[in-house]
Parts: C-alpha cells; sequence; structure tokens
C-alpha cells in the first residue's frame, strides 16, 4: 500500500508540476509575441523557473509540517530500544553457531564458507 501510495503520488507531483511549467511557459510567450521564435528559450526557462519554485514550496511545507506532527520523546526512545529482538525463521542465534562446523570447507584450503565468513549461503 505504501508503494501505491508512493507512486501515485510521484506522478501526480510530475503532472502538477508539468502543468505549471507549461502555464508559465505558455503565459510567458503570449506576453512576448514580439520576439517571436528567439523567446522560446526564455520561456522554457521561466517555465521551468516557476516550477521548481512551486516544487520548491511543497517540500518547504511538508518540512514544517512533519516538524510539529512528528514528536518522539526520549521515553519512547528507550522503550524501542528495550525491546526483545525476535529471530524470523525460529532459529535461535546459538543453534547457528553450535551448528557452524557442519558448513563445508572451501577449496581454496581450509577456510570456512559459513556465514561467519560472509558467505551466500548464509543461515539466516
Amino acid at each position: 500500500m505504501i508503494n501505491t501510495s508512493q507512486q501515485v503520488g510521484a506522478s501526480l507531483g510530475t503532472a502538477l508540476l508539468n502543468t505549471v511549467a507549461v502555464t508559465t511557459s505558455a503565459a510567458y510567450l503570449s506576453t512576448h509575441e514580439a520576439l517571436g521564435r528567439a523567446a522560446t528559450p526564455d520561456a522554457l526557462t521561466e517555465g521551468y523557473t516557476e516550477a521548481f519554485a512551486v516544487g520548491a514550496g511543497f517540500l518547504l511545507t511538508a518540512a514544517i509540517v512533519a516538524f510539529f506532527m512528528l514528536k518522539v520523546d526520549k521515553e519512547g526512545v528507550r522503550e524501542e530500544e528495550d525491546a526483545p529482538v525476535s529471530v524470523s525463521n525460529g532459529s535461535s542465534p546459538r543453534r547457528r553457531l553450535a551448528n557452524r562446523d557442519a558448513w563445508p570447507t572451501t577449496t581454496h584450503g581450509n577456510a570456512r564458507a559459513g556465514p561467519e565468513r560472509g558467505s551466500m549461503l548464509s543461515a539466516s
């Protein structure tokens, strides 16, 4: 659900900023008709500058909202640090360390290919 929301938000933001850029460029061209095609680079620059300013305004607004809405006190941080760590596959870290001798040796000597050596065969 989060990925979908991010995708929709990004596409709407892009569409909105593109609309701002095109509208501003068209307005610049209509007010500078005397320059003809020579005004096109300046119109594009005006459009992109306006779209950038609108995007920066959205970013500033989001930063202000996030600053005032997200509150984490010291007690909340301490509670999360003291939370127990669970192992997702059901095996305990002791069992994995006890079974490290079951890993095969490599063909390059006696070096073990177990998880403690950074192997792709990790048991976790």
